[in-house]
């Protein structure tokens, strides 16, 4: 007697667990040897009977003829019957005595495509040696830690295994059909903040980072350097960072430039405008020291009883100080404006070499001085970035005394011509008449007054005038310029964006089982087999080494922004 597997109502399957089963269950679970394997699974049983002899008393087995007196004394006779004869029934039966489980080999790849369905099956199957063989040693290697000197920018030879074992296995694993994922421009993107312009470099994509430690090892730790390499591999990828980095840095140099130049200019002219209240003070000098000498200390004009004259007077000195003080500045404005054009000079043969490559021997130098250890340090080969942080730093210092200055004769002039401003406007023709008698002394000291007051308005007060518009001029110049006015920063480094693999797929999930069949009073179970059973996997990830991309971040007030810089979206070839 057999009976179906599908069929029979009686078998007990083994507990299959609806979780996920691990990966590592799934794969070995999985392996078909290009769909030829096979596994051995229980296909139905039949009941193993036996013949057996059943012995059943009987009274009556036979009968037999009897005679008995059925006559009477009188009358006797003799009459015959049939009488029963005991004996034993013998009856044969087929008795169930054992269950035989019957085995079938099916295929692999048809079970997991029973478990799934067609396609869902043929899906898994394509991924599965991607994802067994591939995704699994992937993950590996990130657990054990082997991609995280690469992703930490290390020029370490022991990384150069690990980013071809990463390459091959992406190639592998992409063939699987498996998704592929980055966070590139979420990386790139938090570069940017509202005031700051984001200069990246080219990506060290797994090809350019290899060759650098391979150029660089060998130079850093043994000293022997091939030169010629060391040249090929870094001038080549400074001319591709160059391509995307000068766009944003070539107007902040040009902005420099323009600044300074405009800073050389206004001294200049605040240079000769010196010179021109030095030249107005020494005509009238002479002119008010004698009115003052014979006003206030001759003809005793300048008491508490006349406090417009004393307070004009007392401003005659203010004057005579200032435009001193003025006038003295000429040196050392003179050497603040050759500072100037110093710096100018500094920035314009800073911009000359923007996209300037070193020499071989600059390479070798500054691998063999341990200057090139990790990605970051290749800002270092590029003259333009160092240069800009130096730069900025010198500009700033040594424009430290030129602001001093401004400040210090910007509040002086200021001073001076609000003061000439309101002592040219002093009507002594009809003013202030109490303060003057009716001697001959009163004309002699109102007719002092008002040539004093001509002299500050026909030479003097021009002269200020000019000084001061062209050091305020200067003065927002100043604060107009990032490296001066404390709005200026720059940073530089590596931006690193992370790369992975997801596996996320209905798996055929599988378990090891038996069965147990029972019938008529018997059972057996058997050997254990494998189930499968469809299950969602996933997400899970698995990560590649980090990439690199050199950056330089520059912030300056947002009347100075240039367009936004937006990040391509490409992914590097290699």
């Amino acid at each position: 007697m057999k009976f179906s597997i599908a069929l029979m109502p009686l078998m007990l399957l083994g507990d299959v667990v609806s979780a996920q089963s691990s990966l590592n269950d799934i794969c070995a679970g999985s392996v078909n040897s290009g769909c030829t394997a096979t596994i051995t699974v229980p296909n139905g049983y039949k009941v193993i009977t036996t013949r057996k002899k059943i012995e059943t008393p009987n009274k009556c087995k036979t009968k037999k003829e009897v005679k008995y007196n059925c006559g009477t004394k009188s009358k006797p006779k003799t009459c015959t019957k049939l009488a029963c004869v005991a004996g034993v029934d013998v009856t044969y039966k087929n008795v169930p005595t054992s269950i035989q489980i019957n085995y079938a080999k099916v295929n692999v790849c048809d079970k997991i495509r029973q478990a799934l369905g067609k396609t869902l099956g043929d899906k898994f199957l394509k991924a599965r040696d991607p994802v067994c063989n591939c995704f699994t040693k992937l993950r590996t290697l990130n657990n054990d830690g082997k991609f995280t000197s690469s992703s930490a920018g290390n020029f370490d030879l022991a990384n150069t295994q690990y980013l071809d074992q990463s390459e091959t296995l992406q190639t592998c694993i992409t063939k699987g059909g498996l998704t592929y994922g980055e966070n590139k421009d979420a990386t790139l993107n938090k570069l940017k903040q509202t005031g700051w312009s984001v200069a990246l470099g080219a990506e060290m994509a797994r090809g350019t980072f290899r060759a650098m430690i391979a150029v660089i090892h060998p130079c850093r730790i043994t000293g022997v350097c091939n030169s010629a390499q060391i040249y090929a591999v870094f001038s080549n990828y400074l001319t591709a960072t160059y391509r995307t980095l000068l766009g944003p840095i070539v107007p902040v140099l040009n902005r420099w430039r323009d600044n300074l130049g405009l800073l050389e200019k206004s001294t200049g002219y605040v240079m000769g405008a010196t010179k021109d209240v030095t030249k107005a003070y020494n005509n009238i000098e002479s002119t008010l020291s004698n009115y003052k000498r014979s006003i206030c200390i001759t003809l005793n004009y300048c008491g508490d009883n006349r406090p417009n004259i004393k307070k004009f007077m007392t401003n005659v000195d203010r004057v005579v100080i200032l435009s001193l003080k003025l006038s003295s500045a000429g040196q050392d404005l003179s050497n603040l404006n050759f500072g100037v054009t110093r710096l100018l000079e500094e920035v314009n043969e800073l911009r000359a070499n923007w996209a300037k490559i070193p020499t071989a021997d600059e390479m070798v130098n500054r691998i063999k001085n341990n200057e090139i250890k990790v990605a970051k340090d290749v800002l270092r080969l590029m003259p333009v970035v160092e240069g800009m942080s130096s730069t900025a730093k010198t500009v700033s210092t040594d424009l430290g005394p030129l602001k001093s200055f401004v400040s210090e004769y910007l509040t002086a002039s200021k001073t001076l011509h609000e003061l000439l401003t309101s002592m040219v406007a002093i009507n002594w023709e009809k003013g202030f008449q109490g303060e003057f008698g009716n001697d001959q002394n009163a004309v002699y000291v109102r007719n002092g007054l008002i040539s004093i007051r001509g002299n500050l308005n026909d030479a003097l007060a021009e002269a200020v005038k000019t000084y001061f518009w062209l050091i305020r001029a200067t003065d927002s110049q100043l604060k107009d310029f990032t490296l001066t006015n404390g709005r200026w920063k720059m940073e530089t480094g590596t931006a690193v964006y992370q790369r992975w693999s997801t596996i996320q797929l209905d798996m055929p999930c599988t378990k090891m089982t038996t069965t147990t069949y029972k019938k008529d009073g018997l059972s057996k179970t058997s050997n254990s087999y494998r189930t499968y059973w469809k299950c969602p996997f996933g997400p899970h990830d698995s990560q590649y080494p980090a990439v690199h991309v050199p950056y330089v971040r520059m912030y300056e007030p947002p009347m100075f922004l240039e367009s936004s810089y937006t990040f391509s979206t490409r992914r590097s070839t290699e």
